[in-house]
């Protein structure tokens, strides 16, 4: 389950409790969100005007424009997540369990996130030696298109699991891996009632509202979080500073692109602190 207003709540009270600790300074905390996370720490940082730095990676920033990218990723697989998100919503009425959609999935699953590398990229971001569940280890000995490219750091055998011993209470077909020491769960399902939100976040509007200064780092490729769109709300705006990065969503996760963008994050937040402590 992912509900956006809970998840800014959570925000919220972290920043507040980090306040409240003796050995913080309340005038030098930056908030750092990727992803869905990083269209909520711009949401944050535009309300919260006592945040002293802002970094989002590759952010969620405008649902209309994900929703075009992701029509164009493949309108068929599109059409399946909006079915599935609205039988989830009218069996949640009933106190049914939720219908879960793939987080990440190739052009016939109904995904959030399609491309053809997106679940071979995704795996890339699990421990080495994480496990497959039985019945995902069954669905792609099956269907080996699904699993094509998969990380050689996951396994398809392990110590067995348990019943219940997934993240999400249930063995989903979409992709449950455990990581090699028995923890680090990672189900790729969420419920699918999420996508009838999405097009209505708009978080890269907030950007003209934040006054801490703000490093967004952005792939060029993103087909998630389209950088073009990012780039045209954060244009003008003096506080913010756009850095291009060339891949797709996952790609600034691992390898030579990820010690690139978090060297430049670094020398971001170091600037602005050293800054902050010479006045």
């Amino acid at each position: 389950m992912l509900d956006i207003g809970d998840q800014l709540d959570d925000w919220r009270a972290a920043l507040a409790y980090g306040r409240s600790l003796p050995e913080v300074d309340p005038d030098r905390i930056a908030l750092w969100g990727t992803s869905f996370g990083g269209g909520h720490a711009l949401r944050i940082a535009s309300e919260d005007h006592g945040v002293a730095a802002v970094v989002a990676q590759c952010p969620f920033t405008d649902g209309p424009a994900s929703l075009i990218s992701r029509f164009r990723s493949s309108p068929v697989s599109m059409l399946g997540l909006f079915i599935a998100a609205l039988l989830d919503v009218v069996g949640s009425v009933f106190g049914a369990k939720p219908v879960l959609a793939p987080v990440v999935g190739v052009w016939w699953m109904p995904a959030f996130l399609v491309s053809p590398t997106a679940i071979a990229a995704a795996s890339k971001l699990m421990p080495a030696g994480s496990r497959l569940s039985p019945r995902t280890a069954g669905v792609l000995a099956r269907i080996p298109a699904a699993g094509k490219g998969l990380s050689p750091t996951v396994v398809a055998d392990g110590p067995p699991f348990r019943p219940g011993d997934t993240a999400v209470g249930r063995d989903t077909i979409w992709g449950v891996m455990k990581g090699s020491d028995g923890r680090g769960d990672s189900a790729n399902a969420i419920a699918a009632r999420l996508a009838l939100r999405l097009p209505l976040y708009r978080p890269g509007k907030d950007l003209r509202k934040i006054t801490a200064p703000t490093l967004v780092c952005v792939c060029d490729d993103d087909r998630a979080a389209p950088a073009r769109t990012t780039a045209r709300l954060a244009a003008g705006q003096d506080h913010v500073q756009v850095n291009h990065y060339d891949g797709d969503h996952f790609d600034i996760y691992v390898g030579d692109l990820f010690e690139r963008a978090v060297a430049d994050q670094l020398q971001f937040l170091a600037a602005r602190f050293t800054a902050a402590a010479d006045r």
